[in-house]
């Protein structure tokens, strides 16, 4: 008789999550998140809505069915270990990356961020640094769903940013920033023209001469804090 070992291949591999925090809920959010180890989201203003109850209710009402519809990954899918994404925490220029360490459970207080998942808070990002590729960026900024699942790609990715948290990792590299900025605005042939003719200015400024590394380091970062205006 076959027998199953203990690496048996359909044992849960952990996903990596999306998650979305209105600016409006910024505040409740952070302070769930770092004083409660709290994975919060809306919905959840009232212990009717639990996902638990909504899950062996055999009618939902349009409401239920909006609160069930956003957020029943909590409940369903989303498991111990997985890794999520938690963007515009603390700010719209960093997103916040957590590990969960429970199960979902129900808690409304005082606003509606009655839904919760108990985690492990593993770092913040700055979404603009070097370590944080341009795919990942442009799947932050594009995906406005409350909760979604990573792709193979970025669960890859943000494998890679958990690793990179437990060994440390570089500061920021200036001309990698400017480059995923451009990207981010331009698309990737946009960013390529303009980099070129970037390019094209510096030669022609300096004429010919030996372009001093600190010089040209400065060039580079003035340029980069102009497009950080746009």
């Amino acid at each position: 008789m076959f027998k199953k070992s203990p690496n048996w291949f359909w044992s849960y591999k952990p996903q990596c999550w999306f998650w979305n925090v209105e600016e409006v809920n910024q505040d409740c959010f952070i302070e769930q998140l770092k004083y409660h180890n709290k994975l919060s989201q809306g919905w959840g203003y009232h212990k009717k809505l639990n996902l638990k109850i909504l899950k062996d209710k055999e009618y939902l009402n349009s409401e239920e069915k909006q609160v069930w519809h956003s957020c029943k990954s909590m409940l369903c899918d989303i498991k111990e270990d997985d890794l999520v994404v938690v963007k515009n925490i603390p700010d719209s220029n960093h997103f916040t990356l957590v590990k969960i360490i429970g199960e979902y459970d129900f808690d409304s207080e005082d606003n509606d961020l009655g839904h919760f998942l108990p985690i492990e808070i593993l770092g913040e990002f700055y979404k603009y640094s070097s370590i944080v590729p341009a795919s990942l960026l442009r799947s932050i900024h594009q995906d406005h769903n409350l909760i979604n699942i990573a792709s193979n790609t970025q669960r890859n990715i943000i494998a890679s940013l958990s690793s990179q948290i437990l060994n440390g990792y570089e500061p920021s590299n200036v001309v990698i920033e400017l480059w995923q900025r451009m990207e981010e605005y331009l698309g990737r042939v946009g960013a390529v023209v303009v980099f070129l003719f970037t390019i094209i200015e510096i030669i022609s400024a300096v004429e010919g001469t030996v372009v001093d590394y600190s010089e040209f380091k400065e060039i580079l970062k003035q340029w980069y804090w102009s497009l950080r205006q746009l």
